[in-house]
């Protein structure tokens, strides 16, 4: 099979796996039952879907990883803030750090 032809393929049976609720497992069968040669095809497409999951998914990692930098980022502001004199509720409006969070900061500021 032409390279060509095997991205189109490739290509297509992504583009159904996208849009229809039908498992890997459930596409192979199918392929297998039509009993066209389709050679490497579905292992490439197994591969380039497990690939394309672990991209999703270090997006998702970095996404999530700068949010909680930016929330820990408040924290010491707010701990800061605090440790200042100023109002919970100023600092809550400002950091959008939860009030109870920032209570306990507040106790623990005041046992040490």
């Amino acid at each position: 099979m032409a390279e060509c032809n095997r991205e189109i393929i490739i290509d297509c049976l992504t583009y159904i796996l996208e849009i229809r609720d039908i498992s890997l497992e459930e596409l192979q069968k199918s392929w297998e039952e039509s009993k066209i040669d389709g050679g490497d095809v579905m292992p490439s497409l197994a591969q380039r879907l497990r690939d394309e999951g672990r991209e999703i998914g270090r997006n998702e990692g970095i996404m999530i990883g700068k949010m909680e930098g930016k929330m820990e980022g408040k924290r010491e502001t707010a701990m800061e803030l605090l440790k200042d004199g100023v109002d919970i509720n100023t600092i809550y409006r400002c950091t959008r750090v939860p009030l109870e969070e920032l209570e306990k900061m507040m106790r623990s500021i005041r046992t040490h």
